[in-house]
């Protein structure tokens, strides 16, 4: 389905509940908290390619011999 086919659907659907103030106020309700999803999981993954750049770039620096890194077993009996 197309975007315009989408919402006509959605208007379709509405129409039964549209002179139910608490019911329309649910629906927006509704839409704007997935609207805020949408906003936040883009944000979250943003965030997460920024983190596996400079994770990439970090760990490219230690290869090439620019960083010193340490065992693993050294920083578990750290913890």
């Amino acid at each position: 389905m197309t975007a315009i086919e989408l919402q006509s659907e959605l208007l379709r659907e509405i129409s039964p509940i549209a002179e139910d103030e608490g019911l329309m106020r649910k629906v927006i309700g509704y839409v704007r908290k997935l609207a805020r999803g949408r906003d936040a999981t883009a944000e979250a993954d943003e965030e997460i390619r920024t983190n596996l750049r400079q994770a990439f770039a970090e760990f490219k620096e230690c290869q090439e011999g620019k960083c010193e890194t340490r065992d693993l077993f050294d920083v578990l009996k750290e913890l």
